[in-house]
Parts: structure tokens; sequence; C-alpha cells
């Protein structure tokens, strides 16, 4: 039996980690601890736990100070002696963590430091911001790296020197997304769940978070696009940041700035956001997920910023490093309820066959 102890901390990596977790719960080999820290605590992002239906082994508080510049920093130091005496009580054959939030750099280093072995997920890849610097962090010191695709294994073949136990899966998100189908049924009953009334294919979704590398400017941005679309006098469905450091800042910001035109959302499951995904007619923001995830049903979207520099797009990804309010206006006119073919940047949408040989190939051998 090997005592698999998985980390997360926001609806994000939820989302990539659940069909893992799912491999994991299932399998009699593996004991699972499931360990929800960060975001995923707290009111102001929609306690987000509550999603999250296998058992829970320990919810553990790891972020303080949240409204300002030194949140990320004390939040790492707070959560390393929490995580220390977490791996001390569990003992783990293995932490699987997934990607490149500062949020699991308190874990990383516990890890490395205890001598636990580390099986990283979507190591490998460019990105803006602070990610890059974590994410690698975390692939030097883990002992196995499921990555997304060839690039990002060729980049961390460079990184480590070797090409030692890295396995491209794709991404593992994208099972769901390329077997997603559409109903009326869950559509009609994503509309009771969220108390509102959409109409299908004729609405924005913006989702934009702090790139902390560009945190002043990171702000202007968001206040800017935020304006912007209020003015295109489309329904828009906007969800809260991330937290990082200032992200507070921001939702106090749209807290103030609240009209009938634009529907707040904290957090979704999984399989609603899917569906609300869907049927939009554009993705505005700087999320990973408009990158990698929206393309794959097809959705129109735009990028702004450089919070996702260096990241493979889609066709249908539109990226403006600053916002010229002429030429976004225009490009958001000229793609707006349009569809697109996908190619397969990220996966085929056979992770979890793949992930279950790996699990009883590698790890229970």
């Amino acid at each position: 039996m090997k005592k698999i102890l998985i980390l997360t901390t926001n609806r994000a990596d939820y989302s990539k980690l659940e069909c893992i977790i799912d491999i994991i719960h299932k399998n009699k080999n593996t004991e699972l601890y499931l360990t929800v820290a960060g975001s995923h605590l707290l009111t102001d992002f929609g306690n987000s736990y509550k999603n999250i239906k296998y058992p829970i082994y320990k919810k553990i508080n790891t972020l303080i100070n949240c409204e300002d510049n030194k949140m990320m920093a004390e939040s790492v130091g707070f959560s390393l002696m929490k995580y220390a005496s977490l791996l001390e009580e569990v003992k783990p054959d293995y932490v699987l963590l997934h990607g490149d939030r500062f949020d699991i750099l308190s874990m990383t280093n516990a890890c490395l430091l205890m001598n636990i072995s580390i099986i990283h997920i979507e190591g490998g890849e460019y990105s803006g911001c602070v990610d890059n610097t974590i994410r690698n962090f975390t692939s030097m010191v883990a002992k196995y790296h499921i990555v997304a695709n060839e690039p990002a294994k060729k980049n961390l073949i460079k990184l480590l020197n070797n090409d030692k136990n890295i396995i491209n899966m794709g991404c593992p998100i994208i099972d769901k997304y390329i077997n997603f189908k559409f109903s009326m049924d869950n559509w009609n009953n994503f509309l009771k769940y969220i108390n509102c009334d959409i109409k299908l294919n004729d609405y924005i979704i913006m989702l934009f978070h702090i790139d902390t590398l560009n945190i002043e400017n990171s702000i202007l941005q968001y206040k800017k696009l935020y304006n912007l679309i209020l003015t295109l006098n489309k329904q828009i469905l906007c969800f809260y940041p991330n937290i990082d450091n200032i992200s507070k800042e921001l939702i106090r910001y749209i807290d103030k700035k609240k009209t009938d035109k634009i529907l707040f959302l904290k957090n979704l499951p999984q399989h609603e956001f899917i569906n609300l995904l869907s049927q939009s007619s554009l993705f505005i923001g700087n999320s990973s997920c408009l990158v990698r995830e929206a393309p794959i049903l097809g959705i129109p979207t735009i990028l702004i910023g450089e919070r996702q520099k260096n990241r493979l797009l889609y066709k249908s990804t539109i990226h403006f490093s600053e916002i010229d309010e002429k030429k976004l206006i225009k490009s958001i006119h000229n793609i707006y309820g349009k569809r697109f073919s996908f190619q397969h940047l990220y996966g085929d949408g056979k992770f979890s066959i793949k992930f279950k040989k790996f699990i009883n190939n590698v790890i229970l051998k």
C-alpha cells in the first residue's frame, strides 16, 4: 500500500487534480491523503472546498495578511511549518503537486528537506509572472514529472539536464473538455444553480488575475478591461480573481462597481463552469483556462497582458500585451459568437488512461 498525499489549494488546481484524485482514491493499492488549503477555505473566494466530493484528510489554513503585498511571502513561511507537521504525521510515500502557484512552494520545500518524493504535474511550461520560477523549482525537486505536451518535455529535459522520469500525458483536465456534451437539461440545471437567466450564445466571460511581477500595471489593466466591457451592452459574467498579493484590492473594487449588466461569480463546480463556458460568445482575461481549455470548446478567447507569456496558443486566441481600446473593441466585434476548430496542444483526452498505467506500472511496481 502506497500513501499518496495530494495538495489542492484553489479552484483551478482542483479542476486539474480531480481525475487524479479519483484514480488514486479508487485504487485498492494506494491510500489517499487529500489535503485542502489556501483559498479553498476563504469565503471571499467562494469556499470552493465545498465542491470537493472526495474524502478530505485535512483542511489547513495557510494564508495570512491577505490584504497586502507581503501575503504570499508570509503565507509560504506560515504554511511551511504546518506542512512539515503534516508530512511527519502522514509519512507519505509521495506528495503530488500541480503546477506553479505560490501555494505549493512551501510544500515543495518541506518535501525537499524531509526527503519525500514529489510527483509534479505540468512542469516544463513557460508563462509570465513568478509562476515560472516556482514551477521550475518544483520540477528540480520532484522525482516524477507529468507534462502536458512535447515542448514542455523538451524544456524540462533542458532544465534538469536529463530525460529521466519525464512522461507526456497531456493536461488532465482536457479529458473533460474533449468529452463534454451539451444538453438543455444540464443547462437548465445550471441556470437554477446560479439563480439567473442567461441567453445562450450571447454573453462574455471575464477571468483576470494579478500578474505578480507587474502588480501595478496588472491592476490598471483589470480596471481598464472591466470598464471597457461594461460599454459593450452585453451580458457579462465575471469571476473573482485568484488570491495573490493585493488581489483583494480588485475584489473591493468590483464590489463597489457592480451593475445590472454584470454577474459576479466567486466559484463554480467544474461541470457547471464547462456548461457556462460552452455557450459563451467570448472569454476574455489572463487565466490559463482561457489559453488551454476554452479553445477546445471552440470558444473565441482574448488574452490580456503578460501573465501567460510564452504559453502555446490556439489559433482562436488573440493576445494583447497592453490594452489598446479601439483595437480590442474591434477584435471583440470580429470574433464575438464565432466557433473555431482546435489542435491537440495540451493532450489528446486520454490522460486518465495514461495516469492509471503510471500508478500501476511505476508507483506500485
